[in-house]
């Protein structure tokens, strides 16, 4: 049960991630955005993910998995409202970093409970298929901008918000 779990779980990220992706740039150049800024954004939101990534899997570890990744969503769903209000360059930085505690609390949480409930080698199976599975749904998840071209970037880049709040941390 859980394997088709994690499958969907991958698969519904990988179709955010893809229909995020190639809009991303020209959302932050429509919000007035040039090249250097949209690079610090992503900058920030790197070391964020350094600074709190190794931390998290020790405290998920102690207080639950379930809990962290819970949070996790909760604070990718922050960072995406954070993302829809906002219109300058610290107000991105704010979201991006709140993207990345957020992927820094849920990052590995699925994967180590694979491991936990299958053998190490069933568990690396299932987590290589998914990764397939992740790959394949993002090339369909970037065709999806395609058809939504037509809407402004603010409402796509929103719709797309949504759908990553099933899934937020694919690769």
């Amino acid at each position: 049960m859980y394997k088709k779990t994690f499958w969907i779980l991958i698969a519904i990220g990988g179709l955010s991630t893809g229909a995020f992706m190639p809009i991303y740039s020209l959302f932050l150049q429509g919000q007035g955005m040039d090249e250097l800024q949209m690079n610090v954004i992503n900058m920030f939101y790197y070391i964020v993910v350094a600074t709190f990534d190794p931390l998290t899997g020790n405290l998920a570890d102690r207080y639950g998995r379930r809990l962290f990744y819970i949070l996790g969503i909760f604070f990718w769903s922050a960072a995406n409202f954070t993302y829809a209000l906002s219109s300058s360059f610290v107000m991105f930085i704010l979201a991006e970093s709140i993207a990345a505690i957020g992927l820094s609390l849920g990052s590995d949480a699925l994967e180590a409970t694979l491991y936990n409930l299958h053998s190490k080698s069933s568990a690396d199976n299932i987590i290589a298929r998914a990764d397939l599975v992740g790959k394949i749904s993002t090339i369909v998840g970037a065709l999806r901008p395609l058809h939504l071209g037509t809407l402004r970037q603010e409402t796509v880049l929103r719709l797309v918000g949504c759908s990553q709040e099933a899934y937020p941390y694919s690769n």
